[in-house]
């Protein structure tokens, strides 16, 4: 199955949304704006 990954980046936070092939929303979060932070969530 496909997921897309949509990044929305600021300064100290990025917002994360993963939609699959249909458009389901499969996951959603605020996380700081940290490289191990970002490969840990994805």
């Amino acid at each position: 199955m496909n997921y897309y990954v949509g990044l929305d980046v600021s300064l100290r936070s990025i917002a994360v949304c993963v939609i699959d092939a249909n458009g389901k929303h499969v996951f959603e979060r605020t996380i700081e704006c940290e490289i191990d932070d970002i490969a840990r969530c994805l």
